[in-house]
């Protein structure tokens, strides 16, 4: 005797084939309308030593006056 195993053609039809449709869609529905997550804050306004211990490069300061001659 053979047997087919029906294989999900999606993740969603897995999900809801695991967990029924009702919760996948107010699973979907709830990430849909939560809000937004601040970004995460940016390395710009560490100083150098502590850049240096997350190995981060370090930042120079913009060339002011003679240091653009040299």
């Amino acid at each position: 005797m053979i047997q087919t195993v029906r294989t999900p053609s999606s993740v969603i039809d897995a999900a809801i084939a695991e967990f029924g449709a009702r919760r996948v869609f107010l699973l979907a529905l709830r990430a849909v309308l939560a809000p937004r997550q601040k970004p995460l804050p940016s390395a710009d306004h560490l100083p150098n030593h502590l850049r240096r211990d997350i190995g981060l490069p370090r930042i120079d300061p913009p060339a002011t006056g003679w240091d653009l001659l040299r």
